[in-house]
Formats: structure tokens, sequence, C-alpha cells
């Protein structure tokens, strides 16, 4: 998942909030409650919240266009979800999270624009906009990031 977004709080009546909401179409989506597990193998502490998380695009973390993309359409379309979000207090997370890939095109660097749609979206819905990098096994990059030995020729 390249964009999810993320919802959560200690007082949220997520079970209320899915009663009125829409999100049956929504991709990956997954619910928690205070106290369930975080993992199956119990390393990590149980959820101290209430709260869903959803895809929001599933362009590849390299794709930051099409994934602003994707979430403009997203969010334009469950408006009504988002206007109902309001009513809740939401005081964990309340974001959409890009993921992006840390290796740039150019071997040098890479910017990220965010689009004045998006901003303003994510602003009437009160969200943050994150980026998370996550490193990218790209063997043509790490191959040409390899030092080049030069044979060091002995003059007798």
């Amino acid at each position: 998942m390249s964009c999810i977004l993320r919802i959560s709080g200690t007082e949220f009546n997520i079970d209320d909030y899915f009663q009125k909401a829409d999100w049956k179409d929504a991709a990956r989506l997954h619910i928690h409650h205070i106290g369930d597990e975080r993992s199956k193998t119990g390393r990590l502490p149980p959820h101290e919240d209430n709260g869903f998380s959803l895809q929001v695009s599933g362009s590849s973390f390299e794709d930051f266009e099409a994934q602003q993309d994707e979430a403009i359409e997203f969010l334009s379309q469950k408006r009504d979800n988002f206007l109902l979000l309001k009513e809740y207090k939401i005081d964990g997370w309340n974001c959409i999270d890009f993921g992006l890939s840390t290796v740039p095109p150019n071997n040098f660097s890479r910017t990220y624009i965010i689009l004045p749609q998006l901003a303003a979206l994510t602003a009437e819905y009160g969200l943050s906009i994150w980026m998370s990098n996550y490193f990218s096994d790209d063997s043509n990059y790490l191959k040409r990031k390899v030092k080049k030995r030069w044979p060091i020729r002995k003059n007798n």
C-alpha cells in the first residue's frame, strides 16, 4: 500500500461512525479497537485507541504523482465520510500517508510537490499529509553506487 488513510482516537466511537459512514468499497480496510493486538506474534503492545486504516492509492512507491491523483479522486468521492468524521474526537492518527521510494530517479535528489487540490481537500477535512520514505531495493541504483576499483600498476 503506497498511500493509506489513518484515523484513530482514544475516545473515537468507531462502531457508531461505521454505522453512519459508507466505506463498503474501501480497499484493505483494517479496523481496530482499544486492546486489540497489533500483530499475531504479540511483540507489539495492544492498541491504545480505536481507529481504522485503508488503502487510498495502489500506485507504486516511485510514482508520487499517480498517488496524488488517486488520493484527490478518493478524497473527492468520499467527501461525506470525511465531513462525518468532524463529529468525532480524533486525537490520534488523522492523516493521509504517502509511501515513497528513497531512490531518486536522477541519482542525486528527488523533489515532491504537493498539488493545490490535495492540500485544499486535506485542509478541508482536517487531515495531515505524511510522507514516509521506504528503502527500496533498486539493483540498478545499487550497482551504480558501487565504487569502481581501478587496478594500480607498479612500475618495475
